[in-house]
């Protein structure tokens, strides 16, 4: 019976003991790049469970003067019971005032902003009064003009009362990687967008 000497075991334990060393990063990296990749798509389906909500709170609002007020109330509760803190920017449009990307206009860097019978734009700083109570007062009734909703006035969407119309709502969030081992994907950003045909009123 043939017996391997101990010298020849103990090397074959040191390229064993290399060998791991060698695999032991790229295994590290596997792990941390499925956790941050998981961690991103459950990121994104929220924010499109919370878009697509807020899109039945809209409707539900009809052209009732605080309509917006409402869907950026429902985006942040919903994104907040999910873990996602920091929501750039809530738009609220008209899908059927255009063809293709959203105008740039409705992704004004000021606090509300749009452009006129297209899109509302409410950025992070509007949020924040939203999230502390103040920011239903600036959502004016029988007064477009003054209204945080100026640029696309919920009370005359679709031509005023009677007429059906469609409502868009856009959310972008920034997210950071849980693990962040990928240079490339430590900070994220996602934006998802849905759209509720409006029935006449």
């Amino acid at each position: 019976m043939f017996k391997r000497s101990g010298k020849r075991r103990r090397t074959e334990r040191g390229a064993a003991l290399v060998e791991f060393a060698i695999v032991l990063p790229i295994l590290i990296g596997l792990f941390g790049a499925v956790i941050d990749f998981g961690d991103a798509w459950f990121t994104s389906t929220s924010v499109q469970s919370g878009v697509r909500n807020a899109s039945v709170v809209g409707f539900d609002a009809g052209v009732d003067y605080d309509h917006d007020y409402r869907v950026v109330r429902s985006v942040m509760d919903e994104l907040d019971n999910r873990g996602i803190e920091t929501i750039n920017r809530v738009v609220i449009y008209d899908p059927s005032a255009f063809t293709g990307d959203l105008p740039a206009g409705c992704y004004a860097t000021a606090e509300t902003g749009g452009v006129a019978g297209v899109c509302n734009s409410y950025s992070g700083a509007f949020l924040e009064r939203v999230a502390n109570g103040t920011a239903r007062d600036e959502f004016v009734a029988g007064n477009c003009a003054s209204s945080a909703d100026s640029s696309w006035c919920a009370t005359t969407r679709g031509g005023g009362l009677g007429t059906a119309f469609n409502v868009g709502v856009e959310v972008s969030v920034s997210h950071s990687a849980l693990i962040g081992f990928m240079p490339f994907f430590q900070e994220y950003d996602i934006a998802k967008s849905s759209v509720i045909s409006e029935i006449a009123r």
